[in-house]
């Protein structure tokens, strides 16, 4: 009797010892599975990170290139990038006239629409790996100091795999570059206040290390200034 129930206490023991390790087992293979997942996650989120770098340092290229762009659209046509009605054609070239109703703040808001364009235009118009969408408009801010100017690019723009899922979205996308336009719109400005006092043949004048030339065309003078590296053309109606 004593035998047989130390019997069915050893196989109780020995079922019970099966089950747990049956358990064990279950759950061992449910541990790897989530931690596979979990590697497979990490990878896919690497992949899409840089995939997201990859295409906001695009972002950032065609931000840098318009600016300039904008930049020497700025310097040749008298602080336009859209020109006025009333302007000055020189052989293929236009100008536009000083004074002008118009400030910095204006060239700032103009840049900005340039760049806006550009930007949607032409950006990302080969991309075929990733389907884009949006969930706002792109917004770009421009300011212009004295020897600076500075574009911050707000571009809520998402690119999706549809095979994989994998989603990003671009960053915000800072640039600067070092520009005296500002200072030379500026200068313009007061020089044309002063049209009247200036010889009209040829004049150079050293102006806070800037180089000012005047040459009469037709009913009118063209200016160019010339600080360092950066220049800046208008004319003036005499």
């Amino acid at each position: 009797m004593k035998q047989n129930l130390h019997t069915a206490r050893g196989q109780a023991t020995l079922f019970m010892i099966v089950g747990l390790l049956i358990v064990f087992l279950i759950g061992l293979y449910f541990f790897y599975d989530e931690v596979e997942a979990l590697l497979i996650e990490i990878t896919l989120t690497e992949t899409e990170a840089n995939e997201q770098r990859e295409r906001t340092d695009t972002a950032y290229e065609c931000l840098e290139y318009y600016t300039e762009q904008a930049l020497e659209l700025l310097r040749k046509q008298g602080g336009y990038i859209e020109l006025p009605e009333k302007n000055l054609h020189v052989e293929r070239h236009k100008l536009a006239y000083f004074p002008q109703n118009r400030s910095s703040k204006d060239m700032e808001r103009e840049v900005a629409r340039y760049i806006e364009g550009k930007l949607l235009e032409n950006c990302f118009e080969e991309e075929e790996e990733y389907s884009l969408s949006t969930t706002g408009d792109l917004e770009i801010s421009v300011e212009l100091s004295e020897n600076e100017i500075s574009i911050i690019g707000d571009w809520p723009l998402y690119f999706t795999k549809e095979d994989t899922g994998d989603l990003f979205w671009l960053e915000p996308i800072v640039y600067s570059s070092q520009s005296s336009v500002k200072i030379l719109f500026e200068t313009a400005q007061e020089l044309s206040k002063e049209e009247n006092t200036i010889d009209y043949t040829k004049a150079y004048y050293g102006l806070e290390g800037m180089e000012i030339s005047i040459i009469p065309f037709e009913n009118s003078s063209i200016y160019t200034l010339a600080q360092e590296e950066e220049y800046f053309v208008f004319a003036v109606e005499r």
